[in-house]
């Protein structure tokens, strides 16, 4: 009888551990679809917001301006909510490499333009992108950094710049 109950103890406790590998093996599965579902969530989201601004609330050309190498950057105006607001999307490659490394967006509402310090800053980063001369943006409180979420290749051919954002392709002149 004790040997009966020893057997059925052991033998109950082996299936445990079977059913908590499966289920620890489940939840790590699990768990790693979520992550990636977030990952792709919040590149189609940072794609949804590139999109709208270049191809729906913009309301004027695209001017670009480049560094030449690694960086390049593209500005537009933009009306949101009511307001006139500059935008610019700043692209830095990776060293020696065509993937993107730095991804920010930079808006200017009518405020920033018609202030005593930021006015001047803002205006002359407008005054740089029109004129097609890259300047280091150095004023962090317009920035938004989308760097992580940016998966993508970047790259300058003569006065052509191609975007690969996932299988979203992208040319500006």
């Amino acid at each position: 009888m004790l040997v009966e109950c020893l057997i059925s103890v052991s033998i109950m406790m082996v299936t445990l551990c079977f059913l908590v590998g499966f289920l620890n093996d489940c939840s790590a599965d699990l768990y790693d679809l979520i992550f990636e579902l977030e990952e792709r969530t919040e590149f189609n989201q940072l794609r949804m917001l590139f999109e709208n601004d270049l191809f729906i609330r913009r309301q004027s050309k695209i001017n670009t301006a480049t560094n030449g190498k690694d960086r390049f950057c593209i500005g537009f105006w933009e009306h949101t909510e009511g307001d006139l607001k500059y935008l610019i999307y700043d692209f830095h490659s990776q060293n020696n490499s065509t993937e993107i490394g730095r991804f920010t967006r930079s808006c200017f509402n009518q405020e920033d333009l018609t202030g005593s310090v930021s006015g001047e800053y803002c205006r002359m980063m407008i005054s740089n992108i029109s004129n097609g001369i890259y300047s280091t943006q150095n004023q962090v409180k317009y920035q938004k950094d989308y760097s992580e979420h940016c998966k993508g290749h970047l790259s300058i051919d003569g006065n052509l710049i191609r975007i690969n954002l996932g299988d979203y392709r992208y040319v500006f002149n």
